[in-house]
């Protein structure tokens, strides 16, 4: 919330912000909710309903599939560190795979060349 309304951190906002102000900021954040959750969660509609017509028997999916980041409201925060770790080693793997295909590749034709 701190960084929503500009507080540099959020012990600056409690000391300049009494208990009301708080408390109904909490309220506006109950009835209309902000943030980087919200911002992806609306753009997942939208993803959504553009994939509707080209989803076949299963549907679309739903628009919590496309929150990426953030505070998720399902309890899960993202992916660990561990599948973090996990997918740039598949990238990396598959890199280094591409090079040393390319670089036979151009080994292969210039043996032909010859």
């Amino acid at each position: 919330m701190a960084r929503t309304l500009g507080y540099p951190s959020r012990v600056v906002m409690y000391r300049d912000m009494t208990a009301a102000q708080l408390r109904e900021w909490e309220a506006d954040y109950r009835i209309s909710p902000w943030g980087e959750y919200r911002k992806d969660l609306r753009a997942g509609v939208v993803a959504s309903a553009c994939l509707a017509p080209h989803s076949g028997k299963k549907g679309p999916p739903s628009a919590e599939q496309f929150v990426m980041f953030g505070d998720r409201r399902d309890g899960g925060g993202g992916q660990s560190k561990e599948e973090m770790k996990a997918v740039i080693e598949r990238i990396a793997r598959r890199h280094r795979e591409a090079q040393e295909s390319r670089k036979q590749r151009e080994q292969e034709r210039g043996d032909n060349r010859r």
